[in-house]
């Protein structure tokens, strides 16, 4: 499976406030409510996106704000930012 990047523009405020960890985004998928066919795609992506994480590297949760989403226009994933700059956008959700 292929990541799906998207333009490393992501603006700051659809960041989450603090960073997260492929370790905490596990444990967020190893609850019964979310579909096995999302999870095992989530995990998937979180394989491939490891390798591009190094050391001192943040990781952090995005999503477009909620008049992109009314508007069919929404997106969402994850952003690696190093050095306060951000180098990849991985996004897992749009509508």
């Amino acid at each position: 499976m292929a990541l799906s990047f998207i333009n490393t523009k992501v603006p700051r405020e659809w960041w989450s406030d603090s960073p997260t960890s492929i370790a905490a985004i596990r444990a967020k998928l190893d609850k019964p409510d979310f579909p096995t066919e999302i999870v095992n795609r989530l995990l998937r992506v979180l394989e491939e996106m490891e390798p591009l994480i190094e050391l001192g590297d943040q990781l952090y949760n995005f999503s477009s704000p909620s008049i992109a989403w009314e508007n069919m226009m929404g997106t969402g994933g994850y952003v690696i930012v190093r050095d306060g700059v951000v180098i990849h956008a991985i996004m897992t959700v749009c509508n």
